[in-house]
C-alpha cells in the first residue's frame, strides 16, 4: 500500500528563492498553485529514495499568496525520515546554513577518519620495515569506516554526493563495522573463543556479499531479512566473550569492554536506520560516544605494538651480545 500526505504553505513574494529539506524513503512532488515544479523518485523502492537526499527546489519568481504544496509518498511509513526543518532562502545562504548546522557533525567524523589514516600509514610503515600488524590495520579500517559512514549520512555531504552514494556507503558500512570489530577480537590469539568469532565473521561477510550482489542485480533498494538475526548473534557472542573474560580476569578486559561499547553503539545506530530511518540525533550521539572509545582502542593497539617491538629489540640485543661473546670465545680458542 502507498501512503501519501502533504503540506501546504502560502508563500511571500519570492525572487531567486529555494526550498530546502532532507528526506529518506519518500517519493516527493512539489507543486506551486497546482503546477508541478519538482519531482523526486520514480520508484518508491529505488536506491535514490532510500538514500539521504538533500532537496533544493528552486521557486519561480512571483508575488505573494501563491500556494506551495509538498506531497510525500511511501509504502513503508515506519522506515522513513524527514528533516525537522523546511527552509526557504537563496541557494548560497542555504548551503552556508547547512554547513554551519552540520559543522560539528562533519568535524568529528573527519577526526575519526584522520585517526584511521594515521594508523593505516603507521601500519604500512611497519609492514615495510617488519611484518604486518593485523590489529593495527583493522583498527585503522574501523576508524575510517566509522568516519565515512557518519559523513555519508550528513545532510551537507549528501548535497554533493547524492542519495545513491549515501545509500551504498551507509548500508555497507553499517554491516562492515561489526565485521571489523569481530575480526579485531579474533586477531588476539589469547582469546579462547577465536573460532566462534571467526565463524561469526564469516557469516557476516557472507551476509554483506549477498546484500551487495542482490542490490547490484536489482534497481530497487533491498535489505537482507537475516540482518537482524546476525546482529543479535554478534551482540550475544561479544557479550558472552566479555563475561568469560571478566570471570577469567584477563588483562585485556578494558579493551574488550571498549569494543563491546563500540559495537553496542553501532548496533543501536544500525537498528534505528534499518527499522525506523532515524538519522540525525543518533548519529551525533554515536559520534560523541564512540570517539573516546576509538582513541582508547587506538592507543592500546599502538602501545601493544610498541611493546612488542621493544621486546623484539631486547631479544635482538641479547642475541647480538650472545653472538659477540661466542665470536670472542671462538677467537680465543683459535688463538690458543
Amino acid at each position: 500500500d502507498q501512503y501519501t500526505w502533504s503540506m501546504t504553505r502560502l508563500l511571500p513574494a519570492t525572487q531567486g528563492d529555494t526550498v530546502c529539506f532532507v528526506s529518506i524513503g519518500y517519493q516527493i512532488e512539489a507543486s506551486l498553485d497546482n503546477k508541478v515544479i519538482y519531482r523526486f523518485g520514480d520508484n518508491l523502492r529505488g536506491k535514490d529514495v532510500w538514500g539521504v537526499q538533500t532537496h533544493f527546489i528552486p521557486l519561480p519568481d512571483g508575488g505573494e499568496n501563491r500556494t506551495l504544496s509538498l506531497q510525500f509518498s511511501t509504502d513503508i511509513p515506519n522506515s522513513v525520515a524527514l528533516s525537522d526543518y523546511i527552509l526557504m532562502d537563496q541557494e548560497v545562504p542555504l548551503i552556508q546554513a547547512l554547513l554551519q548546522s552540520n559543522s560539528i557533525k562533519i568535524l568529528l567524523p573527519l577526526t575519526y577518519s584522520s585517526i584511521g589514516i594515521f594508523l593505516l600509514l603507521l601500519t604500512i610503515q611497519r609492514k615495510l620495515i617488519k611484518t604486518l600488524d593485523l590489529p593495527l590495520l583493522i583498527v585503522s579500517l574501523m576508524s575510517i569506516a566509522m568516519g565515512g559512514r557518519i559523513l555519508a549520512n550528513n545532510a551537507f555531504i549528501a548535497y554533493f554526493t547524492g542519495p545513491i552514494i549515501a545509500y551504498w556507503v551507509i548500508n555497507a558500512l553499517n554491516m562492515a563495522i561489526p565485521l571489523l570489530i569481530l575480526l579485531l577480537l579474533a586477531a588476539d590469539p589469547s582469546y579462547r573463543d577465536r573460532r566462534v568469532l571467526l565463524a561469526l565473521s564469516a557469516l557476516q561477510a557472507v551476509s554483506i556479499a549477498a546484500w551487495v550482489l542482490v542490490n547490484l542485480s536489482s534497481g530497487n533498494a533491498v535489505t537482507i531479512p537475516i540482518n537482524g538475526i546476525l546482529y543479535f548473534l554478534l551482540s550475544a557472542a561479544v557479550v558472552i566473550i566479555l563475561v568469560r573474560e571478566a570471570r577469567a580476569g584477563r588483562k585485556h578486559l578494558e579493551t574488550a569492554v571498549s569494543l563491546g561499547a563500540l559495537l553496542a553503539a553501532v548496533l543501536i545506530n544500525a537498528h534505528l536506520y534499518f527499522r525506523y530511518g532515524v538519522q540525525n540525533t543518533m548519529d551525533f550521539t554515536t559520534t560523541i560516544l564512540t570517539l573516546p572509545i576509538l582513541i582508547l582502542i587506538s592507543g592500546k593497539v599502538i602501545h601493544q605494538t610498541a611493546r612488542k617491538e621493544e621486546e623484539m629489540a631486547l631479544e635482538n640485543s641479547a642475541l647480538r651480545r650472545e653472538g659477540d661473546l661466542m665470536l670472542k670465545n671462538y677467537i680465543r680458542i683459535e688463538y690458543y
